[in-house]
């Protein structure tokens, strides 16, 4: 399976379990009773030996708090933020992504994040025929297909950097950022 390098102090962030389902730690934790439904079954990545529990990242314009260090450089002040449920009404819920299902080697943050000047900071799963399943706002689930060579490629790519740059943007980049957030 695949392995995501990160710092290893972050080990415990990407195998236990209690950050996920600790309400000290998880927003969702009193919501979700079981781990399981962070991980998608064909996601069988490994972090130094041990598997991952989360497959899944929520979309980090629904108001993601940067960990220490990580910054929030991606957040542009001519996107929204959305930072309460009552301001997802700028946007239509049914086009605005909630959950993504994250490339395994991509899995870090809790938050899928989407650049909007120029590069790629996650990249979405391609574990599904070259697709992945998301959920958006309104509560809806479907599979979108990737279609740039790019993607797919970097897709299964080992983690190096947040900074994939794509100066021209391909449709999916493109698709992403449409359904990341709206301009204010």
């Amino acid at each position: 399976g695949a392995t995501h390098r990160v710092d290893p102090a972050d080990q415990d962030v990407l195998v236990d379990p209690k950050y996920l389902m600790n309400e000290d730690y998880a927003a969702f934790a009193s919501y979700l009773k079981t781990a399981a439904i962070y991980k998608c079954p064909a996601d069988k990545s490994m972090f130094f030996d041990k598997p991952k529990i989360r497959s899944y990242a929520l979309n980090a314009f629904l108001n993601w708090v940067a960990p220490a260090g990580g910054g929030d450089f991606y957040l542009s002040p001519t996107y929204v933020n959305f930072t309460l449920g009552s301001d997802v009404a700028v946007a239509t819920p049914a086009n605005l992504l909630q959950f993504v299902d994250t490339a395994p080697n991509w899995v870090c943050h809790s938050a899928f994040a989407v650049d909007m000047r120029y590069s790629f900071y996650h990249f979405p799963s391609t574990e599904h025929d070259n697709g992945a399943n998301l959920s958006f706002a309104d509560g809806h689930v479907e599979y979108h297909r990737w279609r740039d060579s790019y993607t797919l490629e970097m897709a299964h790519t080992p983690f190096v950097t947040h900074e994939n740059f794509a100066f021209t943007p391909g449709q999916d980049l493109i698709w992403l950022r449409e359904h990341a957030t709206v301009k204010r």
